[in-house]
């Protein structure tokens, strides 16, 4: 008989419950053994399962060839195969070496989870020895096992009684057949024999002399499943391979080593038993790491794990990636990831850019309102009013009154600014009490006086008109005066009052005319809100028209009773809703005739509040809310909550775009979207903490999304599924979300969130923060305007304590120095980690001269400073040795040029040249050999030049200008030999080409003004040069021939930049644009340009945008294309910009940065992003 399917789950042995003991022997087939040390011990084996089964003999297969049968982790090659005309007795000897190879490792011989894969292993490949798993493993038992695990049959055990003879020779002591050994061997096993095993049957006595040499070797086991991913063990030097399974081992002591990245390893000295289980549990101390944080600011705070630490800050953290957070009040926080390490200090120096400009502790504040620049210092100023009687004017650059206006305003009255005259300072537009009646004035917030003044009115209160709604006692005393429309066409909201007598008049905000003046029925008017100039107003039991152009009456309605609830536009049916008693009447709004009138049912009943959304009205009434379609007349739902009024407001969230209600449960901890036209709930969403009741919807990154405010979390939920998008968590609970508001107007709107302990923060659309700042607590609104013409909205916080200026994160980093800076930046990766640095020759207090720093990119650090130089400009970067790094090159007044590398700033070497110079050093590949060459222009010696090899320091060719250069060489291939020509120009007017290989003179031409800007080139067609004579002077670049010189549009240290065929030039007007036949396209005006210009498309729109410095300090970004201002910043210290700016991805946010210096003594790095709207600025 063979079996085919012999495996541990088809092997029983036979159990008594009721003793808890094996069944004794009973009959032939069970088996006694004669264990060494235990004696003879009987056991009852059944062999199940003879489903697969056939006699050896039999005459018909019982599967068909090629057919895989039997469990694959126990079954012979042969069977793997599916060669079943092999498949014998050695067939199920192999089966019942695996059931043993697994008795004794506690695994299978092959292992794997696809059984394809598993056939092929137990088809080709050999298994594991077992005593590579359980090294305590007798070497007669592991080739016993072996030979029964044979690939080849004939190399198997022949029976099964031939395995379990050789299985009884080792338990008696004798010399096993499967390893014939010599004499000696065969002498030394016959000392320890033992009585024999009988074997009454084959197949039982193979299974049950597994059972005995289990049961005198049977190992104990290590479990490890307590450990954390990522731990190593070893067990005697062995790897376990998996963690996840119990390790088997042989009885006794073993040394076991636990490792873990980053963390102390440990060793433990473990016994374990025959059958028993350890379980190793062990916590790693993690390894630590010096950190160093400090700052030249004081009062900053390092933030790590929630504990705040001073700075300097010195502390072992552990080793790995490590986030802290550097922060302190009106300042950006910064997040700072070190890699901390055990061999070195993570160490950073940290300055943080500064965010609240300013902040007032006055509570008795209103809203400030920006109105332009009324101090002209460049940046926007604020009006509000104080105890709602005066008018103060808030200095936006400090925060300080310029002026308070006394003027008898009432609380809630009217006020709108207008810019009336043009000149970009709104006028306070308002009616105030004064002797003898009111008055009607716009006033300028620059001096306070009026620039138009209307008096001798009688203006009604909102209180003898009847206008307040019930408990509004606040606003009784406020004038029935509201800015309604622009009724003269002059682009300025004009104004609507209540005279004395009933008589409405419209006057003009923008200089105090009356417009027209219309007698009402009665003293009263409440007037319907909709997109129109020609007002809507109600009372009473009557309705009408009036024209905005001339105050005449376009239609009247009047009813038998009086209008009991408001008077609602319904846009959809382009008609007026009035309910009237338990009557809703639709009238047409061009003319007032009555086009339906629906009976409400249930009728509103006493007093009720509600939310008009759209074609729907919603109302709370006895502790039932009802909506109803006003374009049908319909009821769509009713809902007992059982809530008050108060708790209604509180609980109900509308969503008319998303088309949803949103209900707070009573305990606060869960929010259910109600679909808004049928009440019927869409989805359902419980969080872990109290739900603020407020929350906010907005479309986000295109999708529409509910933040609902849990404690210090903000979770952000799909409007239309309930499904959590993603959530925010801060340390104090958060206390403001803002709308979602496009602040750098770059087409997608990011999110602003306050926290109770004054954090503001930005969120991008997926919830990632983009930046912070900690400013005056607690946040409690925000506005949004651009206070200093940057192209980004900046932030108007209040809080308690009154309001706070936050200028938007503009300025990167800013780092100061002990001299101004005439030098530009030159942009490069000095350390190696793929992201832009900036290299900059400056002077620091303890150094004599200009020290060549290397700045970390992201935040102005200092990677290295070298060199004590007598530099004023540029320094070159190329690769001068070939390696592929690139190397840096300055000038030392020993006339020679110093090259540093550029990752850790150490000289390499000295080259001497025939004239030291200010003129930035140029690099090109001038003789052809793959490696840059240096051309250094002299400022001594009347001008000295020199080209230097790269390769060799060898001097190609020098000469003599006869007079100094202050821009360094520029480039291009005109003679068309494939290497690059050079061109230069000299304070005595002389402009030169020279050939790139030899040296050569190829032209020269001369100016009528020294020419400092250097050579800018047009491809090899158009060399242009920006003399100090105010002349912009064009040559053909291949011949020197003048093709043209534009007056007045040079005059300026900035080379142009050539676009196509026009030209880009800086002067005292400004940037302009023009073409080579001295065709202005466009001039941007203002403060005069001296700097080197930069020209790219810095946001990626495909729009390239051209950015410079001015003499008075500030940067300046406009459209290259239009010359438009795109946006401008300035440090105001007045100080010229004149080393020019360099661009890069500096902050890694996709958009090119602009890096400068300045003779403020500062280098500096802006963020590109911004663009300035088209007319006044915005107040969100």
């Amino acid at each position: 008989m063979i079996h085919r399917d012999v495996k541990p789950g088809n092997i029983l042995l036979a159990y008594d419950a009721d003793t808890q003991r094996l069944v004794s022997p009973r009959d032939a087939a069970d088996s006694t053994l004669n264990v060494p040390g235990r004696g003879a011990v009987g056991f009852r084996v059944l062999v199940a399962d003879f489903g697969l089964a056939r006699e050896v003999d039999a005459g018909t297969a019982l599967t068909l060839s090629g057919m895989i049968m039997g469990t694959p982790q126990y079954m012979s090659p042969e069977q793997a195969l599916g060669e079943t005309g092999r498949v014998d007795a050695r067939s199920d000897v192999y089966a019942l070496g695996a059931v043993l190879y697994q008795m004794l490792t506690g695994r299978a011989p092959f292992v794997e989870p696809n059984v394809w894969d598993l056939i092929k292993r137990v088809a080709s490949e050999d298994p594991a020895p077992p005593r590579a798993i359980v090294p305590a493993l007798h070497l007669d038992v592991q080739t016993i096992v072996l030979k029964a695990l044979e690939k080849d049959p004939d190399r198997r055990y022949a029976t099964a009684a031939d395995f379990a003879e050789d299985v009884r020779r080792y338990l008696g002591g004798e010399a096993i057949a499967a390893r014939p050994r010599s004499r000696a061997y065969h002498a030394c096993r016959w000392l320890v024999r033992r009585r024999a095993v009988t074997i009454p049957a084959a197949a039982v006595a193979a299974v049950l002399a597994g059972v005995g040499v289990y049961a005198a070797t049977r190992p104990g086991t290590f479990a490890f499943d307590t450990l954390p991913p990522g731990t190593i063990v070893t067990i005697d030097g062995r790897r376990v391979e998996s963690l996840d399974e119990p390790a088997a081992v042989a009885p006794g002591r073993h040394t076991l080593r636990i490792e873990r990245a980053d963390h102390e390893s440990a060793i433990l000295e473990e016994y374990v038993g025959r059958n028993e289980t350890r379980r190793i549990e062990r916590v790693l101390a993690h390894q630590k790491g010096d950190v160093v944080i400090e700052s030249d600011q004081d009062g900053l705070a390092v933030v790590v794990g929630g504990e705040r630490h001073g700075v300097p800050f010195r502390h072992r953290l552990d080793t790995g990636r490590q986030v802290l957070w550097v922060q302190d009040e009106g300042f950006y926080r910064r997040r700072v990831e070190l890699d901390v390490r055990t061999d070195r200090a993570a160490t950073r120096r940290v300055t943080l850019p500064r965010a609240q400009v300013w902040a007032r502790n006055v509570p008795d504040w209103s809203h400030l309102n920006p109105v332009g620049d009324v101090d002209a210092d460049g940046v926007t100023d604020f009006i509000s009013s104080r105890y709602g009687v005066n008018l103060l004017v808030v200095s936006g650059r400090t925060g300080e009154d310029l002026r308070e206006i006394p003027v008898n305003i009432p609380v809630n009255s009217f006020g709108e600014l207008i810019d009336g005259d043009g000149d970009g300072v709104r006028e306070f537009v308002t009616c105030f009490r004064e002797a003898g009646g009111h008055a009607f004035a716009a006033l300028s917030p620059r001096d306070g006086r009026p620039r138009w003044l209307v008096r001798g009115q009688q203006v009604l209160t909102r209180a003898e008109a009847g206008m307040l709604a019930d408990g509004d006692a606040v606003s009784a005393d406020a004038f029935a005066v509201r800015a309604f429309a622009d009724f003269d066409g002059d682009g300025a909201q004009d104004l609507l009052a209540l005279l004395d007598g009933g008589t409405l008049a419209a006057r003009s905000s923008r200089d105090g005319r009356e417009l027209w003046r219309h007698a009402l029925p009665h003293a009263s008017f409440f007037v319907v809100a909709r997109e129109s100039p020609d007002p809507v107003v109600w009372f009473a039991d009557w309705i009408r028209t009036i024209d905005g152009a001339d105050g005449s009456l376009r239609w009247e309605r009047r009813f038998e009773t009086p209008i009991t609830h408001a008077v609602l536009y319904v846009a959809s049916i382009r008609a007026f809703a009035a309910v009237i008693g338990d009557t809703l009447v639709h009238l047409d709004e061009t003319d007032g005739r009555e086009i339906r009138r629906v009976r409400l049912d249930p009728a509103p009943k006493g007093s009720f509040q509600f939310h008009y959304f759209s074609d729907l009205l919603i109302r709370s009434e006895d502790g039932t809310t009802r909506c109803w379609n006003l374009a049908a007349g319909k009821l769509l739902w009713s809902r007992a909550t059982g809530m008050s009024h108060d708790e209604w407001e509180a609980r109900l969230t509308v969503d008319v775009p998303g088309g949803a209600t949103y209900w707070i449960s009573e305990d606060g901890r869960s929010i259910a979207a109600w679909d808004l036209p049928i009440t019927s709930e869409i989805w359902t969403f419980a969080a872990d903490a109290s739900i603020d009741p407020h929350p906010t919807v907005g479309v986000l990154g295109g999708r529409r999304l509910l933040w609902l405010r849990a404690g210090s979390r903000l979770i952000a939920l799909d409007a239309a599924t309930g499904e959590r998008r993603w959530s925010y968590e801060e340390q104090d609970p958060i206390s403001f979300v803002s709308d979602p508001v496009d602040f750098d107007r770059d087409g997608e709107a990011d999110l602003f969130v306050g926290t109770a302990g004054g954090l503001l923060a930005c969120l991008d659309p997926d919830g990632i923060e983009r930046f912070s700042a900690r400013v005056q607590p607690p946040v409690r609104d925000v506005f949004f305007y651009d206070m200093d013409r940057d192209g980004l909205m900046d932030f108007l916080v209040e809080s308690s304590g009154g309001p706070a200026a936050v200028r938007a994160p503009k300025l990167l980093w800013r780092r100061e120095a002990a001299a101004p800076i005439r030098g530009g930046p030159i942009v490069a990766d000095a350390d190696g980690d793929g992201a832009p640095d900036v290299l900059i020759p400056m002077k620091v207090a303890d150094r004599g001269y200009c020290g060549l720093h290397a700045l970390a990119g992201r935040d102005g650090t200092t990677l290295w400073v070298q060199g004590d130089y007598d530099m004023i400009r540029k320094v070159a970067v190329a690769d001068f040795t070939g390696d592929g790094v690139p190397e840096v090159v300055a000038w030392h007044p020993d006339h020679v040029l110093p090259i540093h590398d550029l990752r850790t700033g150490a000289l390499l070497e000295r080259i001497a040249v025939p004239s030291f110079g200010y003129a930035e050093p140029a690099a090109a590949d001038l003789d052809g050999d793959g490696v840059d060459d240096l051309v250094a222009l002299g400022w001594w010696r009347d001008g000295a030049y020199a080209a230097v090899s790269g390769r060799t320091r060898a001097t190609l060719w020098s000469g003599n200008a006869g007079a100094a250069a202050w821009s360094g060489a520029s480039f291009a291939d005109v003679t068309g030999d494939g290497r690059p020509d050079v061109f230069a120009s000299f304070r005595n007017g002389r402009v030169m080409a020279l050939d790139g290989a030899t040296g050569d003179l190829l032209w020269e031409a001369f100016t009528r003004g020294m020419n400092d800007a250097g050579v800018a080139l047009a491809g090899a067609t158009t060399a242009a040069v920006n003399s100090l004579d105010g002349t912009l002077y064009l040559f053909d670049a291949r011949t020197g021939e003048s093709i043209g010189a534009i007056a007045g549009a040079g005059g300026s240290l900035c080379r142009p930049v050539a676009i196509g065929s026009e030209w880009i030039a800086g002067n005292a007007r400004g940037l302009t644009r023009l073409r080579a036949d001295g065709t202005v396209v466009w001039t941007t005006g203002g403060d005069g340009v001296n700097s080197e210009i930069a020209v790219a498309d810095l946001d990626g729109d495909g729009a390239l945008e051209a950015v410079a410095g001015t003499v008075k300090g500030a940067v300046r970004c406009v459209d290259a294309a239009t010359g438009e201002r795109r946006w401008e910043w300035s440090a105001g210290t007045g100080e010229a910009i004149e080393g020019g700016v360099a661009l890069a991805d500096f902050d890694g946010d996709g958009v090119l940065d602009v890096a400068f210096s300045s003779l403020d003594r500062s280098v500096t790095v802006l963020s590109g992003r911004g663009r300035m709207p088209p007319g006044r600025d915005e107040d969100f």
